[in-house]
């Protein structure tokens, strides 16, 4: 928006892209930034009014977002298998910033994490499960998602059987009733 005071009669717009605009209307008009290098990209914007009497410049800068969001999870591990209470960790990839999105993690065990592009978590109970990450911004209004099966093993279960009592010499018998 153009909130220039003084009667200015002409209006000198640089959007930092290239593109120049000279006006005499204070009247609300959009500009269209093209961002196709999937990272964050920051202009800075030039107004300059001019009227009889002076000439006034105004500067001030804008980040564009991308509109394709490239973000997936990347597991820090030779695979997706873990144990019952083994730390897991998992960053988030692809944001260039990350102070631009909101950034939530779903763990499919009803719990979540958000504002942080990176995380360590541990299941308590073995099962299969799927960890999500969702980037939304704000900003634009642009969401993606990425998810990935963790594969959560048991602790071995151990038990066996023996006669209480056995006589010197002789076999006792011992039978494993536990679950490896």
């Amino acid at each position: 928006n153009n909130y220039s005071k003084g009667s200015p009669q002409t209006y000198y717009w640089d959007y930092g892209d290239g593109v120049e605009f000279i006006t005499s209307s204070t009247e609300q008009f959009s500009h269209v930034y093209q961002n196709n290098n999937r990272v964050d990209t920051t202009y800075t914007v030039q107004l300059i009014a001019e009227n009889q009497c002076d000439r006034d410049t105004i500067v001030k800068s804008i980040t564009i977002i991308p509109y394709n969001l490239d973000a997936f999870i990347s597991i820090l591990s030779e695979d997706n298998s873990f144990c019952e209470g083994e730390s897991i960790k998992a960053k988030a990839l692809g944001l260039n910033e990350p102070d631009n999105f909101q950034i939530s993690w779903f763990f499919g065990d009803g719990r979540k994490e958000t504002n942080s592009d990176s995380i360590s978590y541990s299941y308590e109970k073995a099962g299969v499960y799927t960890l999500v990450l969702d980037v939304y911004t704000p900003a634009c209004g642009n969401r993606v998602r990425d998810s990935v099966e963790l594969i959560i093993q048991p602790g071995p279960e151990i038990d066996f059987n023996v006669n209480s009592f056995g006589c010197l010499g002789d076999g006792i018998q011992v039978e494993n009733i536990g679950d490896i």
